[in-house]
C-alpha cells in the first residue's frame, strides 16, 4: 500500500497518478474500438455495468432471431458480463446515457487523421475545432468564428493547440437538457442525482423543493465520490482475488479428500471382497457423482469471483477515465450511472461461503445385513448438518439430566460417530474440507467441514 494525496492505494486496478489525478491501465486505442463491431465506436452508449458499445449495436441486441425489436423489453443484457441493463420503454438504445468523455476522445483522435469542415458544405479540410457549437471548422469558417458577432463568445481551437496540449481530451462539447431544448446543464441536483439548466430549477427542481448547485461547485465533492468508489472497490477486487486463490487450494484439497475417500472404499471393498463387488462399483459411482457436484459448486464460486473482479476492473477503469477525461457536466451525467454500478457491485458482491463434507460411512458390526445396505453410505455436508443437530439435540437432553441428579456431570459436545470406538477409528480430514469413507472399525472415518470466511468477510463488511 501506499499514501498518495493523503489517500492509501494498494495494487488495484486503478491508482493516482503523480499529481493525483486517476490514472487506469487501460488502453486508448482499443477503448475507442466497439467490442461488437470492432469498429471505431459510433455514438458509443453506456450500459449499467458500464461497458460501451455503439448505439446501433445495442439496438442490434435488441432485436430477437425472427427480426422483431425488442425495444420495449425493458432490458438488454451485455454480451460481454451478462448483466441486463434497463431500457426506457420504447426508447432504444438511444435512451441509455452517452458517454461523454469517450465520445470527446474519438472527435479529438479523428485530428490524426484527414478531417473535413463540418461547419460548412465546402468539404475543405479542417484546422480547427469550436468547442461551444462542436464543429470541425476550416480556415474559412475559423476565420468566420473569429469576426462574426454570432460566434463571439465561441472558444476556437486550432489542431496545432490540440495536438502539442498533454491534456488529448482538451476539448469537451457543451451537454445540453434534454427536456429544454438550447438550456445548457449548469445544476446539479443533489437529491436527484442529475444535471439541471436554468428552466429545470423552475420545474422540476424547485428551489426550496431541491437542493441544487452549480456543476462547478459540485463537481470537487462529485470526484471525491467517485474516488471513494475505486478504492473501495479495489479493496473489494483484492479480497475477491484472495479468496480465488483460496477457493484455488480447495478444489485440490477437495481432490485429495475424494482420493482418500476412494482408499478407504477400496479398503472396504478388500474387507468384504467376497460378496461386496457390486456394492463397490456402485459406491464409487456414486462418489464420483457427489464428488463433481461439489467440484462444480466450487468451480461455480470461482467462476463468480473471476466475473466480480472483472466487473469491478471494468467500473474502476470507466471512473477512472470519467475522471481523467470528463469534465463538470460529463461527470454530472455519468455519475449516477457510475454510482449505481458501484452500488451494485459494492452491495450485491457473491457470498463466498461454502460448506461440503463427503464421507463414506460402513458398519462392520451389521455385516451380517443385507449388503446393500452394509457396505456404506455417503456422508455429505447435507447430512453431517442434521447429524449435528440431533447430536446437539441429544447433548442438551444429557446435560439437563445430569444437571438434575449428578452436578459434576455435564455433556456439552456429544460426539457423531459414537457407534465406533475411537481407538479403532482413523480419522482422515482436509485442510480446507472433508470427504472421507467411513468402512470398518479399523478402516477409518473422518469429517471435516470448511467455511470460506476470509473473502464473505471482505464482501459483507
Amino acid at each position: 500500500m501506499e499514501e498518495i494525496n493523503g489517500e492509501l492505494f494498494g495494487d488495484g486496478l486503478v491508482s493516482l497518478g503523480d499529481e493525483g489525478s486517476l490514472e487506469s491501465t487501460d488502453t486508448g486505442k482499443q477503448e475507442q474500438n466497439c467490442k461488437l463491431c470492432d469498429n471505431k465506436l459510433c455514438s458509443p452508449r453506456v450500459l449499467s455495468c458500464l461497458h460501451v458499445f455503439c448505439e446501433a449495436c445495442i439496438d442490434k441486441l435488441m432485436v430477437n432471431e425472427a427480426g422483431d425489436s425488442l425495444k420495449y423489453d425493458l432490458a438488454v443484457e451485455c454480451p460481454l458480463c451478462k448483466q441486463e441493463t434497463k431500457v426506457m420503454p420504447g426508447g432504444g438504445a438511444a435512451s441509455l446515457p452517452s458517454d461523454y468523455v469517450l465520445t470527446n476522445i474519438l472527435d479529438v483522435s479523428a485530428m490524426d487523421q484527414s478531417v473535413v469542415c463540418t461547419c460548412c458544405k465546402s468539404k475543405e479540410p479542417a484546422v480547427a475545432r469550436c468547442t461551444d457549437c462542436s464543429h470541425f471548422l476550416c480556415s474559412n469558417c475559423n476565420s468566420a468564428h473569429e469576426f462574426m458577432r454570432c460566434f463571439e463568445n465561441h472558444r476556437v481551437v486550432p489542431f496545432d493547440a490540440l495536438r502539442s496540449s498533454k491534456e488529448k481530451a482538451a476539448v469537451h462539447k457543451p451537454i445540453f437538457c434534454t427536456r429544454h431544448v438550447g438550456e445548457s446543464l449548469k445544476y446539479y441536483c443533489c437529491e436527484c442525482e442529475v444535471g439541471a439548466c436554468t428552466e429545470c430549477l423552475t420545474v422540476d427542481h424547485k428551489v426550496g423543493e431541491h437542493r441544487c448547485e452549480r456543476i462547478v461547485d459540485a463537481e470537487p465533492n462529485l470526484r471525491a465520490e467517485l474516488r471513494n468508489f475505486i478504492v473501495e472497490a479495489n479493496a473489494r477486487a483484492d479480497a475477491a482475488g484472495s479468496a480465488s486463490a483460496r477457493l484455488d487450494d480447495a478444489l485440490g484439497d477437495l481432490q485429495r479428500q475424494r482420493d482418500d475417500a476412494e482408499s478407504v472404499i477400496n479398503e472396504a471393498y478388500h474387507a468384504y471382497k467376497a460378496a461386496l463387488e457390486r456394492r463397490r462399483d456402485k459406491a464409487l459411482e456414486e462418489l464420483e457423482r457427489l464428488h463433481k457436484e461439489r467440484e462444480l459448486k466450487v468451480m461455480d464460486l470461482f467462476d463468480r469471483v473471476d466475473k466480480t473482479v472483472q466487473r469491478i476492473d471494468c467500473a474502476c477503469k470507466f471512473a477512472a477515465r470519467l475522471l481523467r477525461r470528463g469534465d463538470g457536466t460529463e461527470i454530472v451525467m455519468l455519475k449516477k450511472t457510475v454510482a449505481s454500478q458501484f452500488a451494485r457491485l459494492l452491495e450485491g458482491a457473491p457470498e463466498f461461503d461454502i460448506d461440503y463434507s463427503l464421507e463414506f460411512v460402513t458398519k462392520m458390526d451389521k455385516f451380517d445385513a443385507i449388503t446393500e445396505d452394509t457396505f456404506g453410505t455417503f456422508r455429505t455436508e447435507a447430512t453431517r448438518a442434521e447429524e449435528r443437530k440431533r447430536a446437539s439435540e441429544s447433548s442438551a437432553i444429557v446435560s439437563v439430566a445430569s444437571n438434575s441428579h449428578s452436578p459434576a456431570v455435564s455433556v456439552t459436545n456429544a460426539p457423531v460417530f459414537d457407534d465406533f470406538p475411537l481407538g479403532n477409528v482413523r480419522r482422515v480430514t482436509g485442510g480446507v474440507g472433508s470427504m472421507v469413507g467411513v468402512g470398518v472399525p479399523s478402516i477409518g472415518c473422518g469429517r471435516s467441514r470448511w467455511r470460506h470466511r476470509s473473502a464473505s468477510s471482505a464482501f459483507n463488511g
